[in-house]
């Protein structure tokens, strides 16, 4: 219990162990017993130092808390709040302190509202001032495969993406839709992937590439027609794929041993020996060419004699 001088006004509140309370509790002025509260030096807080930044990033924002004629208040605690984030800084022998705040709130115009809580000789202050966070930039990544995929007749999507953030304390990572052109037949495909952004990334887009080579397939000659028997027509030997039906096939003739045939597409007639090639020209699908050799056989004939009997005439 204390005896207060007569005439001496107090002003009484809730406060914790260090004599703060809320900023919203008349921001926590102390108050000693015996100084009336109008003895308390007046102070004011100047903000400088960043006025925007990046969602994403820290700026610096920098305080000076002055006292009486502009006098420097030394280890004064400030409490800068901006968007989200709240940080606080103690004022080195200049009244100043440079206090780093994350800009963790979605793109938009902020006030950054400092607040010095008073002291035992201070009053309490606060200021503010506009700051704005600008959205950042999202950086889209397509992956695709580095070798050739074999080419299938149908819709290849062997491709992946994702969309990252870019400034240090950005947590976007989201998987994306990918798109296709091309990416069916043989040659280049193309993938592609967006971003539309959100209220705190700009949107942002990319594109990546992957080849579809040929596949294999396998030619097989027809046995029963590398053999046949002169019948006055062409003797032409058959040849089938795997997979079945491919279109590019092809088969040249030509003699060999004793029979004389130059190269050609076209299928011998005569009797003889021919070696048989058979290739593939698909753009879809590779083959190793396959060799035979046709034998056509001399027919039989059957020869009949006449005028075996005569009349002798001199």
């Amino acid at each position: 219990t204390r005896t207060l001088p007569t005439g001496t006004e107090y002003m009484v509140q809730a406060a914790n162990s260090a004599g703060i309370v809320t900023v919203n509790d008349n921001l926590g002025a102390y108050y000693q017993w015996g100084v009336a509260s109008s003895t308390l030096g007046a102070t004011r807080i100047t903000l400088s130092g960043a006025t925007t930044g990046a969602y994403g990033t820290t700026s610096n924002v920098t305080a000076t808390l002055t006292g009486p004629d502009d006098q420097p208040v030394a280890g004064g605690l400030v409490i800068l709040t901006l968007g989200s984030a709240t940080r606080s800084g103690t004022t080195d022998t200049s009244g100043v302190t440079t206090i780093s705040v994350p800009l963790s709130s979605a793109a938009g115009t902020y006030t950054a509202a400092a607040t010095f809580l008073g002291g035992a000789a201070y009053q309490s202050s606060g200021t503010s001032a506009p700051f704005t966070i600008t959205k950042a930039i999202s950086d889209v990544t397509v992956t695709c495969p580095t070798t050739a995929q074999p080419y299938t007749g149908t819709a290849q999507a062997p491709c992946t993406a994702r969309v990252t953030g870019t400034t240090p304390l950005d947590d976007l990572d989201e998987p994306l839709v990918v798109s296709y052109t091309d990416n069916t037949a043989t040659g280049t495909a193309t993938a592609s992937a967006t971003y539309y952004g959100d209220a705190a990334h700009e949107a942002s887009s990319a594109t990546g590439q992957f080849t579809i080579g040929a596949a294999s397939a396998t030619l097989t000659l027809t046995l029963s027609d590398l053999s046949a028997t002169y019948d006055g027509t062409p003797k032409s030997v058959r040849v089938t794929t795997t997979p079945a039906g491919l279109t590019g096939t092809s088969v040249t003739y030509e003699g060999t041993g004793t029979t004389t045939y130059p190269l050609t597409p076209v299928a011998p007639t005569d009797a003889g020996t021919y070696s048989v090639v058979a290739s593939l020209d698909n753009p879809n699908y590779t083959a190793t060419s396959v060799t035979g050799t046709l034998t056509i056989s001399k027919a039989s004939a059957t020869l009949t004699l006449s005028d075996l009997a005569q009349t002798f005439d001199g």
